[in-house]
């Protein structure tokens, strides 16, 4: 599937900017992680209904915003790759939903934030989606160079 998704990726395959990806992708994970444990230590001092998981609500905003961006430039390269990827991001997202609603359940959420986190959850992934629909359409420009912008 990626073959058919990113074939200028594996065209070009340049070595230097899959390691400075990897490099950046790792540094920002252990950051997130950093700041996520010392704002839930933060916290921790609150009632229990109160509390919430914040490293995995901000790990997952994050990879929706990345899916919703996937997911518009599958689209703006055809009908066929972006059908494609949104049946397989339709199947993550139901996944994520039921693992953050049940986590946030088990910590004593109420319906009421819980219909707001995955609302929130909801437009991460549209604002992500609609970047690449502006920068596409609106913009004129290739799907190579929205990907390289955002």
């Amino acid at each position: 599937m990626a073959v058919e998704l990113l074939p200028d990726m594996i065209r070009i395959h340049d070595t230097t900017a899959i390691i400075i990806g990897f490099t950046l992708g790792i540094s920002a994970m252990l950051l997130i992680k950093w700041y996520t444990a010392r704002l839930e230590l933060k916290m921790g001092g609150t009632n229990d209904s109160k509390l919430l998981p914040w490293g995995m609500l901000i790990a997952v905003g994050i990879d929706l915003l990345l899916d919703g961006l996937l997911l518009g430039i599958g689209f703006a390269a055809g009908s066929k790759e972006g059908t494609l990827l949104a049946l397989a991001l339709a199947m993550e997202c139901l996944s994520l939903g039921l693992a953050v609603g049940t986590r946030l359940t088990k910590l004593g959420s109420s319906k009421r934030r819980l219909i707001r986190v995955l609302s929130l959850f909801g437009l991460v992934f549209l604002l992500g989606t609609g970047e690449v629909f502006y920068a596409a359409f609106y913009r004129r420009k290739s799907t190579g160079t929205c990907a390289l912008i955002w």
